[in-house]
């Protein structure tokens, strides 16, 4: 998260009541869709391998962005 803080304009902030969040949680594997599913962003990390550039992949596919060929 701090990588974000400092590279990028996006900021990271404890849950209040907004409507957008990212649900970050102990899935099969390590995913993300595209955009929100049913209204969240969603994200899980539970396959255990836990490589600082996966996480980063899969926040920015929460985010909204797509792999480029």
């Amino acid at each position: 998260i701090n990588d974000y803080h400092m590279l990028t304009c996006f900021r990271f902030v404890p849950i209040t009541n907004e409507a957008t969040n990212i649900r970050v949680f102990n899935g099969q594997g390590c995913f993300s869709h595209v955009g929100k599913i049913n209204g969240q962003l969603q994200l899980s990390l539970g396959d255990g391998r836990l490589y600082v550039g996966t996480v980063v992949h899969e926040f920015w596919h929460a985010l909204g962005f797509y792999h480029e060929q």
